[in-house]
């Protein structure tokens, strides 16, 4: 019938605590605990209100990182297309100078472009297609 594993209910738990002996604190034990009283720092409480700064701060950082990230995409974009309009504006230029070296190849259809001491680097234009056939890669 007195189980060990069974819970006790207030009745029952307030009847044992009545049935334990009453001890008399010592002498000293009211002047220790007005001493720690008096010598003991108060920490104000934390109200509710200081993790709402906590969650703003955290959405603020989360914002700025996601529009430095965005700022960083739109930089890389810019990049991109500085270069491929380089590269477009290279590609024209070549055409033009071929153009030019082609009215100039009347007399020298082959440009002679330099070379090293084993190998000369010449261009016969008569060979190259015409300037509206040229194809660049990627643009």
């Amino acid at each position: 019938m007195n189980d060990p594993r069974r819970s006790l209910d207030d009745r029952e738990l307030r009847r044992l605590l009545r049935g334990l002996p009453t001890v008399a604190p010592r002498a000293e034990f009211r002047e220790r605990v007005e001493r720690a009283a008096t010598n003991r720092t108060v920490t104000p409480a934390r109200h509710p209100r200081s993790w709402s700064w906590l969650a703003a701060a955290a959405l603020a950082l989360m914002l700025v990182g996601a529009a430095s990230w965005r700022w960083s995409e739109v930089q890389q974009d810019r990049e991109q297309q500085a270069e491929i309009e380089a590269l477009r504006q290279e590609s024209d230029r070549l055409a033009r100078e071929i153009h030019r070296l082609r009215q100039s190849a009347d007399a020298a259809p082959v440009v002679y472009l330099g070379g090293t001491e084993d190998v000369d680097y010449v261009i016969d234009l008569a060979r190259l297609p015409a300037s509206g056939q040229i194809r660049t890669a990627g643009l």
